[in-house]
């Protein structure tokens, strides 16, 4: 199994490490933005997540005006993403457990990819979030965007449970 780890260095910019070397980061525009957001793999590849409707229940991940992905919000608190190209393969990012103490994508068979589960550090306060997935999984660009998308999600959900509670 590989653990990544996710840092956050200030509100604006998440960076996922393997061996404290760099697999991707998201940078958010504003400290408070949870639904637009850059995400970049290596050097130089830059995907744009792009809400969709009113409600920003649908986004699209964009990369040279060409949609990579589509994800929509499920009743069941899920989020569907799903390939333009291969709709009937969708992946899926869900929480896990009774009390949602960690999150899981799996693929259309139903197959856990990976787990993220958030780690807050008292001293910088900031959360972090450690990531586990098999030993295969993460080494081409689209499975390094599905775990910086895996980042995103968890950090949109915990903002959204932080503005209900308060």
């Amino acid at each position: 199994m590989k653990k990544l780890e996710v840092t956050q260095e200030n509100y604006k910019v998440l960076t996922a490490f393997e061996n404290k070397t760099v697999i991707g980061s998201i940078v958010y525009p504003k400290w408070y933005s949870t639904n637009k957001g850059v995400i970049t793999i290596g050097e130089k590849e830059n995907y744009a997540l792009e809400p969709k409707g009113f409600w920003s229940t649908k986004y699209d991940l964009v990369k040279d005006n060409a949609v990579v992905l589509s994800m929509k919000s499920k009743w069941q608190g899920s989020i569907e993403l799903t390939k333009p190209i291969d709709p009937e393969r969708p992946y899926n990012f869900k929480g896990r457990g009774l009390f949602k103490n960690g999150y899981t994508l799996t693929n259309y068979k139903g197959e856990i990819l990976l787990e993220i589960v958030t780690n807050f550090s008292w001293k910088k306060m900031y959360p972090g979030y450690t990531i586990t997935c098999g030993d295969t999984f993460g080494n081409d660009e689209f499975d390094r965007v599905l775990i910086m998308l895996s980042v995103h999600f968890l950090r949109a959900i915990q903002n959204q449970a932080a503005a209900a509670g308060s």
